[in-house]
């Protein structure tokens, strides 16, 4: 991967050996700021936070000549567009799956990135 930097939202790659894909999935750390029942909810969905990331890779494994675009990770596996969508994001940053180039259409018609496993991402789903 050559940029230092994600395109979507700007900010800095995180590195695989700053932590493990599983400790990134799951970070417990609390947002600052968040206080209260928000802290409370924030803590309760890490699990399940990084049980979606590894079913999204599972997805990008068995499409691995095609890739997958968010919207049929949505439909398969059955996520939200904000969860599927946020998971792809961390898992962009996190340097697992990449853009690959080419786009295809959603189910409402609109053009969408088709995203694959990098190295990082095949480490990680065969471990």
């Amino acid at each position: 991967m050559s940029q230092s930097h994600c395109p979507t939202c700007g900010q800095r790659w995180l590195r695989p050996q700053q932590a493990t894909l599983n400790e990134f999935l799951a970070e417990d750390t609390v947002p600052a700021g968040v206080q209260g029942t928000s802290r409370e909810a924030f803590a309760s969905i890490q699990k399940i936070r990084a049980g979606d990331g590894y079913k999204i890779l599972r997805k990008l494994e068995r499409e691995a000549s095609t890739g997958a675009t968010c919207d049929e990770m949505e439909t398969e596996l059955g996520l939200s567009h904000q969860t599927a969508s946020a998971r792809c994001h961390d898992l962009l940053r996190f340097g697992a799956i990449e853009r690959s180039g080419l786009r295809r259409a959603t189910r409402s018609g609109r053009s969408a990135h088709v995203y694959v496993l990098t190295t990082v991402g095949w480490d990680n789903v065969t471990a």
